[in-house]
C-alpha cells in the first residue's frame, strides 16, 4: 500500500521539478509545511503533486508565481485575474503583429527602403514602410 506522504526527493523525481526550484516554492509558501513521521523525517501529503501541476499549468498559462501563491489563499484569485491577464496577453499580441508587419514591409524589395527607416527612427516618427515625402 502506497503511503499517503512522500519525502522530498520522492516529490521532486515524481514531479520532475529540481530541488532547488522545489525549495524555493516552498519558501514561497506555495507548498505546504512538511510533517515528520515517526522517525523525524519530514514528509509531505501526496497532495503536493496536484497542486504541483497546478502551479506548472498556471505558469504556462502566464501567471507570476505571486498571482499563483493567491490562487491558494483562503481567498482564491479575485474574480477578474483570468480576464487581466487575458487582455495583457492580447495587448502584447497586438504590438508583435504591428512589429511583425513593420519587418515584413522592410523584406520586401520594393518598399525597402533603409535610408528612410534609418530617418524615421532617428526623428522618433513611425514608419509605415515608406519613406515620408519630404
Amino acid at each position: 500500500m502506497m503511503s499517503p506522504y512522500l519525502r522530498f526527493e520522492q516529490i521532486s523525481e515524481r514531479a520532475k521539478i529540481n530541488s532547488t526550484t522545489l525549495r524555493y516554492y516552498m519558501r514561497l509558501g506555495l507548498l505546504p509545511d512538511a510533517e515528520r513521521n515517526a522517525k523525524g523525517h519530514k514528509e509531505y501529503p501526496v497532495s503536493v503533486l496536484n497542486r504541483l501541476a497546478g502551479i506548472s499549468r498556471a505558469k504556462r498559462l502566464g501567471f507570476t508565481l505571486q498571482e499563483i501563491k493567491s490562487l491558494f489563499s483562503d481567498q482564491g484569485w479575485p474574480d477578474d485575474m483570468a480576464e487581466s491577464k487575458l487582455e495583457l496577453l492580447n495587448g502584447q499580441i497586438n504590438t508583435l503583429t504591428e512589429q511583425r508587419d513593420a519587418l515584413a514591409k522592410l523584406t520586401t524589395p520594393v518598399q525597402t527602403d533603409a535610408h528612410a527607416l534609418i530617418s524615421h527612427i532617428k526623428e522618433g516618427e513611425a514608419w509605415n514602410g515608406t519613406p515620408a515625402n519630404d
